[in-house]
């Protein structure tokens, strides 16, 4: 946690948090990270989902402070999980979403969770550029070679966790 702290105090701009939505533990850390930051965590509904469902069997994961959590609602979630998550939960997560024009909005103060690489380029075009973000690689292993590229070419600092 203290490292994902240490990157969001740094960073000055925008973070990115690159994690697979079963990592509950990396999800954890960051949402602790940004209690202590003051930054905004944005998550995906599949990673929600997953902590939501963890909960239930671990209880040492504390329940969000939705004040400084959001869900960014990404199609291919939608797609996948519209039926397997029970509408009340689903209209609950509806009511703290965020869409793009939103995220733009608060760049400076936000933990947005990405959760992989090939969705990445396309969050980027969403938000109309992020020169000088930070990127958290979370993916375990090492990142690919075009994903590296992309980082440079588009001015974003990746870091590994």
């Amino acid at each position: 946690m203290d490292r994902i702290k240490d990157i969001i105090e740094r960073s000055g701009a925008m973070t990115f948090l690159l994690v697979s939505p079963e990592d509950t533990g990396t999800i954890i850390s960051s949402y602790k990270a940004c209690l202590k930051t003051g930054a905004l965590f944005v998550i995906n509904l599949q990673a929600i989902y997953a902590v939501d469902k963890a909960r239930k069997n671990l209880k040492d994961i504390p329940p969000f402070n939705w004040k400084n959590v959001k869900i960014k609602f990404f199609k291919e979630d939608l797609t996948g999980l519209k039926d397997v998550i029970p509408p009340p939960l689903l209209y609950f997560y509806n009511t703290n979403k965020i869409d793009m024009f939103g995220i733009r909005k608060k760049k400076g103060k936000i933990l947005m969770l990405v959760s992989d690489e090939a969705m990445f380029p396309r969050v980027l075009k969403e938000m109309g550029g992020a020169e000088g973000a930070a990127v958290i690689y979370a993916g375990g292993g090492e990142a690919s070679e075009s994903f590296r590229e992309l980082c440079i070419r588009k001015g974003l600092t990746l870091k590994f966790l």
